[in-house]
């Protein structure tokens, strides 16, 4: 059953996988059962951001762009959300996943003081319809439009839009009293500014959401919160699609420290045990079994794990099931007792309990969300036939 909100006789349909034009069958859509029928009206709020057909609901990114902003935070966001290399779709979808908006105080070239310059395609009336607002460290309170800013921010928020602030863009996010009271994560260098010392600030983990409004580190952390936000809004497999499209490592935890070093597992010589596991997941796989196969001792792999990583192998190896988990309740028709098998994490109720303390969710629930209704290879009834979802 698809979600929504009701009320004053509107029934608001925001789910990622309903578009403008597609059927909507009120009586799959979960509301309280008050009033007559023939008094609702179904609205689906993401009615602006799709075409004709029934393709991936076209989300919108507003990237605010000023002339302290950081370039290194506007290209990675463009990168990932822009019309070159936005999330592509898969073959037979309709348009693009994302539609990047650059902000500024208003539309025209935006000059870095890096010497590099942005076109803003829009004002910052361009952020009214955005599901998604960035902004990039640098942008200071002297700019001259921050209190400008500042109402267009409480205005997504309020309509039910995400926040990103990257780095010292929490400043603007203290201004606009959208700062998170506890969390709130920015880059070291940030945290340590004697001018930020009264801010809430946390410099112990790459990004950090509390509600709608995400915080991070920036920089090089930029990518790992986009990849995350990718996964949010249209699973683990499109999210690892474009990781492997860009050579990011897959999935960064918002909890990794920022002086981790992701990329060091190669030097160190995870790399091949890495590949080595993650093509086992359906097996039993212990700390000695893991340490044999890299030819080092259990020990001396934890220190490897936790200096490349950030992260212990048994906790690696949870988020790798986890994460093979949410590729199969997108991409298949398997029961829930079945993908627990093959993900290795045993049984049905193991892998509910687990993937609601990774995900935030159930795996009934996180199915539901993408709606991927592929038939079952073994010939069961598809993900929405209710006795296929036992233990979930």
């Amino acid at each position: 059953m698809l979600d929504g909100t009701y009320g004053d006789g509107v029934l608001v349909i925001n789910h990622p996988a309903v578009h403008p034009g597609c059927p909507v069958d009120v009586r799959s859509v979960a509301w309280p059962r008050t009033g007559a029928l023939d008094r609702l009206r179904v609205v689906n709020d993401t009615a602006h951001r799709s075409d004709a057909r029934c393709g991936p609901v076209q989300r919108i990114v507003g990237l605010v762009a000023a002339e302290s902003a950081s370039e290194l935070e506007l290209a990675i966001v463009a990168s990932v959300f822009g019309p070159d290399h936005s999330v592509a779709p898969r073959s037979g979808d309709a348009g693009r996943r994302y539609e990047l908006r650059v902000c500024a105080a208003g539309p025209g070239t935006v000059a870095l003081r890096s010497g590099f310059s942005v076109t803003a395609s829009h004002g910052l009336d361009g952020l009214a319809e955005a599901d998604t607002v960035v902004i990039p460290n640098g942008v200071q309170l002297t700019d001259g439009w921050v209190q400008a800013l500042r109402d267009a921010l409480h205005r997504v928020h309020g309509r039910g839009g995400r926040i990103v602030a990257l780095g010292s863009g929490v400043v603007v996010l203290d201004v606009a009293g959208l700062l998170p009271v506890r969390g709130a994560t920015t880059h070291w260098a940030v945290a340590q500014d004697r001018r930020h010392r009264d801010l809430r600030l946390d410099a112990s983990a790459l990004y950090a959401q509390s509600g709608r409004v995400i915080t991070a580190a920036g920089a090089a952390a930029t990518l790992d919160l986009c990849l995350d936000l990718v996964r949010q809004d249209h699973g683990a497999t499109v999210a690892g699609d474009l990781a492997r499209r860009v050579l990011a490592a897959p999935h960064r935890a918002g909890g990794v420290p920022q002086n981790s070093r992701p990329f060091a597992a190669a030097s160190k010589g995870l790399g091949e045990l890495l590949v080595w596991a993650t093509e086992r997941l359906d097996q039993p796989l212990s700390l000695a079994e893991l340490a044999r196969a890299a030819n080092v001792s259990s020990r001396t792999l934890a220190r490897r794990f936790h200096a490349a990583l950030g992260t212990s192998p048994a906790r690696w190896l949870l988020t790798q099931r986890i994460r093979l988990a949410q590729e199969l309740l997108e991409t298949t028709g398997h029961s829930i007792d079945r993908i627990a098998r093959l993900s290795g994490l045993g049984s049905a109720s193991n892998l509910r309990r687990q993937f609601i303390q990774i995900a935030g969710e159930s795996p009934r629930d996180y199915r539901r969300r993408f709606l991927a209704a592929v038939p079952d290879p073994t010939g069961g009834h598809g993900v929405d036939a209710e006795p296929h979802l036992v233990g979930s």
